[in-house]
């Protein structure tokens, strides 16, 4: 639940994050949902320093809806490959916000790809380019292999928090 990582302690710890160095791409890798820099994340989300408005399927950010942190690249579909770390599957560059119903029924365990795909062809090229830059999905996502959409999504994220600092 969006609301549940964030407390008064916390945010008074985030706003001191404004005095510290930029993020860098190593740090967004290695940082799980659960990490200061994770929660510092869900903050800028809760805030809109982070204007990550619609999910995946275009669904509204809103109270009474509910949303949880979902890996965009499934586990599944990297047991096999040797580059891909743990800390860098769990980071929160990996991850979004998306409604539970839609992650089962239309990500499940398919490769990012294939969901992709399948989710452009359902809502039109303009409306998921939105959707996609919004989330901090490289555009060209069609060109890349999987671990290089990894890499380009912290680099966003970086990005994104960077501003916020």
């Amino acid at each position: 639940n969006r609301s549940s990582d964030l407390t008064i302690e916390a945010a008074l710890s985030f706003e001191k994050m404004s005095f510290r160095d930029l993020f860098t791409v190593e740090e967004i890798l290695k940082s799980k949902k659960g990490s200061l820099i994770g929660k510092y994340f869900n903050y800028c989300l809760q805030t809109n320093r982070i204007d990550v408005n619609v999910d995946l399927a275009g669904v509204k950010l809103k109270e009474g809806v509910e949303f949880d942190f979902h890996h965009l690249i499934p586990k599944s579909t990297k047991k096999n490959e040797s580059k891909w770390k743990r800390e860098e599957y769990d980071s929160i560059a990996n991850q979004r916000l998306l409604n539970s119903t839609f992650n089962q029924q239309i990500i499940g365990n398919k490769k990012f790809h294939a969901y992709m795909s399948e989710l452009e062809a359902n809502i039109g090229e303009e409306k998921f380019k939105e959707i996609t830059t919004k989330n901090l999905i490289p555009l060209d996502w069609k060109n890349m292999e999987d671990y290089e959409i990894l890499k380009e999504m912290a680099a966003l994220l970086t990005e994104a928090l960077n501003k916020t600092l």
